[in-house]
């Protein structure tokens, strides 16, 4: 039979606790994943910004030049050779006050500028916002995920039970 008791309790409920949190790493690394896997594809595959409207389209000059390299010009996907993309990862992950908080940004100097440039503008024009930025949609199926993740801490520990 289980102890119900108020005392019993509070320690499973103390070592559900110490379970998530240990566990929190390894949560924050999947979802920030995912969320730079959504953004990828929401760019590459559809050109579409944070907001889900397309990006403004390629001028004449630089679709010509796209073109002639065989690369697609229906839609601004920010993809040259690719590399900005393959380069983006986790650059900070931790515990802010009462969030968990993930940055997902360049691997280098030259992947950051490459994604500030893209957001914010070079001098030369304005930029597009900030790509790194997840959409609503995006939002609400990263805040799923991670539902789910601490839903399956939860069943495993038998919490309640």
């Amino acid at each position: 039979m289980a102890d119900f008791s108020p005392e019993s309790f509070d320690k499973e409920l103390e070592n559900l606790m110490q379970t998530i949190a240990e566990s929190m790493p390894d949560i924050l690394q999947t979802i920030a994943l995912d969320a730079k896997q959504k953004i990828q594809n929401r760019i590459q595959e559809k050109g579409l910004s944070s907001e889900e409207v397309s990006f403004p389209g390629y001028t004449d000059k630089y679709a010509k030049r796209r073109e002639k390299k065989g690369r697609q010009t229906n839609f601004v996907d920010m993809t040259v050779t690719g590399g900005m993309f393959r380069r983006m990862q986790i650059i900070g992950a931790g515990q802010k006050g009462d969030e968990y908080v993930v940055t997902v940004g360049g691997a280098d100097q030259d992947t950051q500028d490459k994604i500030d440039g893209n957001s914010f503008g070079n001098g030369k024009w304005t930029g597009r916002g900030d790509i790194m930025a997840v959409s609503k949609n995006e939002e609400e199926e990263l805040t799923e995920n991670w539902d789910n993740e601490i839903q399956k801490i939860i069943d495993e520990s038998g919490f309640g039970k």
